[in-house]
């Protein structure tokens, strides 16, 4: 019985993911690149390099060095990343230029 329970949690919990909408857009990135903030909610860890320029903060997501963005507080650059990321991982953004790694025996 204990079984039959956790089987039909782990399908509800699945479903949910699913269907929930701010699970959608990260789907494509398996869990591996993924870490769990609420049970609904898969949030996205992504780095990025970031410096500061006289009275700005500049700054670009590591995987995608040619959208550089900037703010005039760390917090404004980094909503201002996120609204880069959510463009570039749905695609919105043609012709994306990402950086990979290559491995060779």
């Amino acid at each position: 019985m204990q079984s039959t329970s956790r089987s039909r949690l782990r399908y509800l919990l699945r479903v949910a993911l699913l269907t929930h909408p701010r699970s959608r857009p990260y789907q494509h990135m398996g869990l591996n690149n993924a870490t769990w903030g609420c049970t609904l909610c898969i949030m996205a860890k992504v780095r990025y390099i970031h410096w500061r320029d006289g009275d700005m903060w500049i700054g670009y997501l590591e995987d995608w060095p040619d959208y550089m963005t900037q703010g005039e507080t760390e917090t404004e650059l980094e909503e201002n990343l996120k609204d880069i990321y959510k463009d570039l991982a749905d695609g919105q953004i043609p012709g994306a230029r990402k950086v990979a790694e290559l491995s060779i025996p």
